[in-house]
């Protein structure tokens, strides 16, 4: 999904993708995937351009939340260690 697949909400840049993962009805049904895999789930939607999702505290019996949390953190962790790998490799070119 590409930048131009989002739906500006305000002047001031808040937008939606145009696709919107809704957590709902996740844990329902017979797979009843844990927070584990409901994080790799979430994982794959952002892979594809979803960055945009539905969800509640309730939702899943209050366990969709879990699979948010640690998909954010992840990414989150992520995040850090590819600044940090990038500082090294400037620092490196540098010195």
């Amino acid at each position: 999904m590409s930048h131009d697949s989002r739906i500006a909400l305000t002047k001031d840049g808040v937008s939606l993708s145009r696709l919107v993962f809704g957590a709902w009805r996740l844990l329902d049904g017979g797979a009843r995937p844990d927070a584990d895999q409901v994080a790799r789930l979430i994982g794959a939607a952002v892979d594809l351009g979803l960055t945009s999702f539905d969800h509640a505290d309730i939702y899943g019996n209050y366990e969709v939340e879990g699979g948010l949390r640690r998909r954010a953190v992840a990414l989150e962790r992520q995040a850090r260690e590819d600044r940090a790998d990038l500082e090294m490799r400037h620092h490196a070119r540098l010195g």
